[in-house]
This record gives C-alpha cells, sequence and structure tokens, in this order.
C-alpha cells in the first residue's frame, strides 16, 4: 500500500484554460478518499492524472516515495475502474480478469490463484466462464472490480463506478465496496458526482468546484463543519437552506438576528465583524427547521412529500427566493398543501455565511 501526495498539481490543456489550479492533497496509506463535486469541477481529470492518463502540467506526484510525474501508468503501482467496465466483450470474465497479469508475464498458477481468489471476494465464482454480454451491470462492474483487485496494486482508482446501475444495485455494490476496502486495506482514491455516495463510503471526502478544492475533511465535519455556502449547499439531500437576514445587534457573543417576516433569532458566534444592519445568509438544514405553533415567521405550505420514514415539506417564506424544505419526522402530524405555519431553527445547529460565502466562526455544537 501507500500514500499520495500532491503538491501544486496544475492541468493545463496547451494555450486553453486551466481545468485544476494547483492543488495540494495529502492521501493516508490505506485511507478511502472520495472526490465529489458537479460535473465539469476537475474531479475526474484528477483522477486521471494519478492514473497516468493525463499529462501533469506543474506540480509533483508522489505515490509512496517516488516522484511518479513522468512515468508510464503501468509504471506506478496502480489500478483504475472506469465508469463504462472497459471489459473486453470476447474474452470469458475469467480472461477478462487475468488479461493484465498475462501482459506482465506473472506464471499461470499465480494467476489462477489471484483470479479465483478475487472472485471469491466479489461473489462471481460461478461467472467466471461467461462473457460480458451474458452479464448483468452490476456483475460487470464486479469484474471490473476484480480485474483491479488481482494486480495488486498499491492504489485503487475508482472513476464513477456505479453511475450506471439503478438505485437498488448502487447500494449494494456501495456495501461490498466499503466491505471490500475493509479486507483489502488498500489506498482508494474515488470519483463521485454523487453526495450520498460520498458520505457513505469516504473516510474523508475532497469538495471540488471549477478545479479547486473548498474543503476537505470527514464526512461528518463537511456535514456539520462546512466551511462556505458551496460545500453546505452540495452535500445533503435535499440540501441546506438559505435564509436572509439582517444582524439586529451583537453583544457578548450572541448575534441577534432579524429573518423572515418579523422572525427573530438569537445565535451565539465567534465573530466581532457583526455590526447592526450587516446582511447575513443564515443556513439550516431540513431537519434542523420545526414547525411551532406561535413562534416563528409564517410560510405557505407548497408541496408535502411522504417518504415513510420522514415527512418532508416544502414552504414558502417572504424574502426567501427558493422553496424552504422542512423534514419531520416519522409520526409528527404534517401540515397540508395551503396550509400557513410558522418556523423555528434549533440554533445550535445553524450556520452564518458572509457576503463572500465562507462560514463565519461559530461555538461547537452541544
Amino acid at each position: 500500500m501507500a500514500n499520495v501526495t500532491l503538491r501544486g498539481i496544475r492541468k493545463t490543456y496547451g494555450r486553453g484554460p486551466t481545468v485544476i489550479h494547483g492543488v495540494d492533497l495529502d492521501i493516508r496509506d490505506g485511507e478511502f478518499m472520495v472526490f465529489v463535486g458537479p460535473s465539469g469541477c476537475g474531479k475526474s481529470t484528477l483522477l486521471r492524472m494519478i492514473a497516468g492518463l493525463e499529462e501533469i502540467s506543474a506540480g509533483e506526484l508522489r505515490i509512496g516515495d517516488r516522484l511518479v510525474n513522468g512515468l508510464e501508468p503501468s509504471e506506478r503501482g496502480v489500478s483504475m475502474v472506469f465508469q463504462s467496465y472497459a471489459l473486453y466483450p470476447h474474452m470469458t470474465v475469467y480472461d477478462n480478469m487475468a488479461f493484465g497479469l498475462r501482459q506482465a508475464r506473472r506464471k499461470h498458477d499465480d494467476i489462477d490463484r489471484a483470479v479465483r481468489h478475487a472472485a471469491e471476494l466479489l461473489q462471481v465464482g460461478p461467472l467466471l466462464e461467461r462473457k460480458p454480454a451474458a452479464l448483468s451491470g452490476g456483475q460487470r462492474q464486479r469484474v471490473a472490480i476484480g480485474r483491479s483487485i488481482v494486480r495488486e496494486s498499491s492504489v485503487s482508482l475508482f472513476d464513477e463506478p456505479l453511475s450506471n446501475l439503478d438505485a437498488s444495485l448502487r447500494v449494494q455494490m456501495r456495501i461490498e465496496l466499503s466491505r471490500l476496502h475493509r479486507r483489502l486495506g488498500n489506498t482508494v482514491v474515488y470519483v463521485t458526482h454523487d453526495q450520498v455516495e460520498a458520505m457513505t463510503l469516504g473516510d474523508r471526502i475532497v469538495v471540488f468546484n471549477a478545479g479547486h478544492i473548498e474543503q476537505a475533511g470527514t464526512p461528518l465535519d463537511l456535514y456539520h463543519r462546512p466551511a462556505n455556502r458551496f460545500v453546505a449547499g452540495f452535500l445533503g439531500s435535499p440540501r441546506m437552506n438559505f435564509l436572509p437576514c439582517l444582524v439586529q445587534s451583537f453583544s457578548q457573543g450572541v448575534a441577534t438576528l432579524k429573518w423572515g417576516a418579523g422572525g427573530s433569532l438569537q445565535m451565539p458566534a465567534h465573530s466581532t465583524l457583526l455590526a447592526p444592519g450587516l446582511a447575513l445568509t443564515l443556513g439550516v438544514r431540513p431537519e434542523h427547521l420545526r414547525l411551532s405553533n406561535d413562534q416563528g415567521p409564517p410560510a405557505q405550505v407548497e408541496l408535502v412529500e411522504h417518504l415513510g420514514d420522514s415527512t418532508m415539506c416544502h414552504v414558502r417564506m417572504a424574502g426567501v427566493d427558493e422553496p424552504v424544505a422542512v423534514r419531520l419526522d416519522d409520526g409528527a402530524p404534517g401540515p397540508q398543501a395551503g396550509d400557513i405555519v410558522r418556523l423555528m431553527p434549533q440554533v445550535h445547529a445553524c450556520h452564518l455565511f458572509g457576503a463572500d460565502g465562507r462560514s463565519l466562526p461559530r461555538p461547537p455544537l452541544s
């Protein structure tokens, strides 16, 4: 196994735009690292640079103690699983998994042992004599992963490997990938645009935006302590609600905020810059909003979604451009479309964002 170190990594296509802007990142030995972000943010490009499939325009890339900028993909000790599976259609499952080892001129017995061990781990042993056309999407993805495993690479790279699967198979494969990583203990770099995959799989997550790293940290750290509005809005489903507010006063570490149509909220804050009249954005996740009979600004219910384990209400508030999402616990009496409700956020879980989108410091969560 090996750690991966990136220092000042940049990618520019000729005289065209720069798509990766000086990325610095340390991926620890044995870590499951997830790159997440919207389409076009540079996460797959950076993965391909680690693999050696894209040239590095500037900076240093090390795998273990080796500088690998100039090495061919086959010399880097990495393996890659592609979104499209990339299986040879004329070969059996066994031959697809064995192909890389044969190219490396490994002994027949070693190849057979490695292929059958990987097939057992991935539960595709009975499929070894089939060809890809006779496999389901989930089975093909297991074979692609098996081809990566048999190489015994120090770093495994995954480029959106589950995006072609249906919802139930994605859940199953997430469980299997997590279990496989615990058994093998290898270093994994995993690219996805799906924030649910990122939250459930990663030891740490790196959120990308326009070729920059917005924030890196554990899933819960990013969820509860987003560095800015981009991270706060990207992680979470539905995303965090963003509500305009004004500072009425700030004294002894407590800010009094005006929000909604006449709503008032007192919130602990660690900042001496909260002058009266300052415009901020109040961030609150759907599960941290509560319905109240007599407190909070009014809102009109537009849509009620019954999800089984919870109820999601989408409401309209004065002064807020987008509908506000409110998650109600299972069993809570839910309003109907057209009802007028009042909203109160849970203060300990609220966030404040400045005009630049950065999160303002606040006391630790209780």
